[in-house]
């Protein structure tokens, strides 16, 4: 449906518009637990910013059920809405993420966690929900990463890192 290179590219844009902080696994499992005939139930914690709670007490809820019926595992996800950069800079940093945290980050991409995105305003990237929702979200011209900042890297470094972009509008005094 869509290359791979695209879509880490939208992943990746989502999540620093959406999340901002991603999702930390608090309880994670080994792939050997995982794949046990009775898996111990695993907790996630989704750290993002406020205007996310909504969209987020939806889909956790949905992930959950898919979760569930996908390997009869229970799964619980308490959310954050402090969004606290410590957090952030860590899932940016690559911290280690188990499968679980993984397969909730892909499951944003997948029909059902697109259409919870648009019916809470926030706009999916998938044809399907792009096409229901159409109408509180018109198209609107957009660009990558890539595109409009030279790359994630870039960007990264222009904007983030000590003494860039960010550095010099929130230090002012």
């Amino acid at each position: 449906m869509y290359s791979k290179e695209i879509l880490m590219i939208q992943r990746k844009h989502f999540l620093t518009n959406l999340v901002a902080a991603g999702v930390l696994s608090i309880a994670g499992l080994t792939a050997t637990q995982a794949l046990a005939q009775t898996p111990a139930p695993v907790s996630l914690l989704n750290v993002s910013y406020d205007p996310t709670r909504e969209l987020y007490v939806e889909f956790n809820a949905a992930f959950a059920k898919h979760w569930k019926a996908q390997t009869g595992q229970d799964v619980s996800i308490k959310q954050s809405h402090g969004g606290s950069g410590k957090q952030a800079r860590s899932v940016i940093d690559g911290i280690d993420a188990d499968q679980v945290a993984e397969a909730y980050l892909n499951y944003l991409y997948t029909d059902e966690g697109q259409d919870i995105a648009g019916k809470n305003f926030y706009r999916p990237i998938s044809p399907k929900a792009q096409a229901k929702y159409v109408k509180q979200l018109p198209k609107l011209p957009l660009f990558t990463i890539d595109q409009a900042f030279g790359g994630w890297a870039k960007a990264d470094k222009d904007h983030f890192a000590d003494g860039g972009s960010f550095d010099q509008v929130y230090l002012k005094k």
